[in-house]
């Protein structure tokens, strides 16, 4: 297990004329929040990683304050965990979790399509599926990870309602840490994932709610079993690494 945060070069943070401290540790805290979400979403960092306050701090060369600030965010978005006795560390997948997670988001699918149907547009198709173009033109990781979230992104930013956008977003967000778990243990799920993409943007562009809200539903419901059994294997793996003999 991995127990660091490897970020790039950490940018320094000093005070400019005109801002107060309480307001540039602010933007730095929301800064750092941003670059650890991306590493832990491109699976740079991974699942059950260790957040050490000081040595992030140090890496970031800040003080601990706006680096606690950055988990406490994190934490409020459901990617990081923070215990008083051992500290933080990136959300460790649990079916349990998951499949709240996975109920949560099949129950939104018809508010979703009723909210997004009729208000895409042409652009946006676009963006989608060029973003579903790469998801066969890179090797799974980081890369197809993020093709993935481009495509639903792009077709997710014009949902009406803003306190759905904002929860479907979280909800898709903690879901990228058991899909960038999930992914070794899937040979089948890049082009899986293509072909529905395929059906879901033909859904929304003949502009039928219904359809879309039985594929989107469909999509979620295929990449949690996917999810489910490379959990299941993982697991096993773990437990035949811990029983063999020393």
């Amino acid at each position: 297990m991995r127990t660091r945060f490897e970020p790039g070069p950490p940018p320094r943070y000093q005070l400019s004329s005109g801002v107060d401290g309480r307001t540039l540790r602010t933007s730095m805290a929301q800064e750092i929040a941003a670059e650890i979400k991306d590493a832990i979403l491109t699976g740079r960092t991974p699942a059950g990683t260790k957040l050490n306050q000081l040595m992030l701090a140090k890496q970031f060369q800040v003080s601990t304050t706006p680096i606690r600030e950055a988990l406490r965010a994190l934490e409020a978005q459901g990617l990081v965990k923070i215990d008083s006795y051992t500290g933080a560390s990136v959300l460790s997948p649990t079916l349990e979790d998951m499949t709240s997670l996975y109920n949560i988001r099949l129950a939104l699918c018809p508010l979703v399509a009723e909210s997004v149907v009729g208000r895409l547009t042409q652009q946006q198709l676009i963006r989608a599926a060029e973003a579903n173009e790469r998801l066969v033109a890179v090797d799974e990781g980081s890369d197809w990870l993020e093709a993935n979230r481009d495509f639903h992104a792009a077709l997710d930013e014009t949902i009406g309602d803003s306190r759905l956008a904002t929860l479907w977003e979280e909800l898709g967000t903690v879901s990228m840490i058991y899909v960038n778990m999930s992914l070794p243990y899937r040979e089948a799920a890049q082009q899986g994932a293509y072909s529905e993409h395929v059906s879901l943007l033909e859904a929304y562009t003949s502009g039928g709610i219904a359809r879309v809200s039985f594929l989107l539903a469909e999509h979620l419901t295929n990449t949690f079993n996917g999810c489910k059994m490379a959990m299941m294997i993982r697991q096993q793996h773990e437990s035949e690494v811990v029983a063999l003999p020393s």
